[in-house]
């Protein structure tokens, strides 16, 4: 059946545009993407995964995207282990 069939109009599919807008933090670049570094922003608890070539040409698929979960994985731990030594 086609999709003319449905009722539904046709519309031809053509990508998508990532949005940002959503972020209140001050980390989106001129470009208006944002600046981080393998996923970690400047923005104490704001942190990104899946963006193309974030450290590698993989980092947006699935099967890339665990290398640099791993990354921001260790840098929470490193900076929780910094504000636990902080606390005692």
């Amino acid at each position: 059946m086609a999709t003319g069939d449905l009722g539904v109009p046709h519309t031809p599919a053509t990508g998508f545009r990532r949005n940002w807008a959503w972020i209140q933090a001050p980390v989106l670049g001129d470009d208006g993407e944002p600046v981080h570094e393998r996923g970690v922003t400047a923005a104490p608890g704001l942190y990104l995964l899946g963006l193309r070539w974030q450290s590698r040409r993989s980092s947006s698929f699935l099967d890339g995207v665990a290398a640099d979960a791993e990354y921001v994985t260790e840098h929470l731990a490193a900076r929780s282990a910094r504000a636990g030594a902080l606390a005692a």
